[in-house]
This record gives C-alpha cells, sequence and structure tokens, in this order.
C-alpha cells in the first residue's frame, strides 16, 4: 500500500497515526518525523522499546541522511530514503508490514520525486486533504 502525509508524521501502531503500523512490540505512538531547523530529523515518541537507527539508538532528535534503516520494536524495519529537503520515503522492509510505503512530506510533494512521467505535477499535504 502507499500512503502519502505531511509533516509532522508520526510511526506506531495507533489508528490515527500517519504511518500505521501492526508490529505488537511498536508502541502506539512509536516516533515522529519532521522538518528541524531545514533537515529531515526522527525522534522517539516516548515509545516503551525505543528504536534504532543506523545501530545507534534513537534518543533526542536525529537527523536523516539520504537513506537508511530505522528499527522500531522487536521487528518493525524501516527503509528511508530523503528524496528532497523536506520529502521522505519509507518502505517496510521486515515484519509484518511488509509491502508498507510511505511518502512523508512537508507542503507540497513533487510527484515526479516518484514517477518522472510527473513531471510538473504535486500534491500538496497538510491539514485534512490532499490537494
Amino acid at each position: 500500500s502507499l500512503t502519502f502525509a505531511p509533516l509532522p508524521a508520526t510511526i506506531g501502531r495507533d489508528p490515527t497515526a500517519a504511518v500505521r503500523l501492526r508490529e505488537p512490540s511498536v508502541s502506539r505512538r512509536h516516533a515522529v518525523v519532521r522538518v528541524h531547523e531545514g533537515a529531515l530529523v526522527v525522534e522517539d515518541a516516548g515509545s516503551r522499546s525505543g528504536g534504532l537507527i543506523g545501530g545507534a539508538r534513537l534518543a533526542g532528535s536525529l537527523p536523516l541522511g539520504p537513506g537508511g534503516e530505522l528499527r522500531l520494536g522487536e521487528h518493525a524495519v524501516l527503509a528511508w530514503r530523503t528524496l528532497s529537503a523536506t520529502t521522505l520515503e519509507l518502505t517496510s522492509a521486515a515484519g509484518l508490514d511488509r509491502g508498507l510505503r510511505a511518502i512523508l512530506a512537508h507542503g507540497a510533494c513533487a510527484l515526479d520525486l516518484l514517477h518522472p512521467s510527473a513531471a510538473g505535477v504535486s500534491l500538496e499535504l497538510g491539514g485534512p486533504t490532499a490537494r
């Protein structure tokens, strides 16, 4: 499945999470991705089990480089790649949510980042509707 969500975006089991995971060891509100000082960052949202980013414990606010892996709970592994300074793609690499794909963006998401044939088309993310 493909999900589009505005930033900041919560990742977790909560039905209202922007990126909803089914993995039982993931907290209802596990992590948050946001733009901070012009960079994409991830932070723990007060989860029970925390997370790992690049093998390091997720503590505080950590910048997301061009790509990497975020581990949440015991089995959830989300691969990420930055598509632009304010757009992130998450894909589930392991766990119950294998096949999940989410595009998280602050403001407009240029769809040609996803497919070259969509040049000039963007999706405005924010609030309850996407335009």
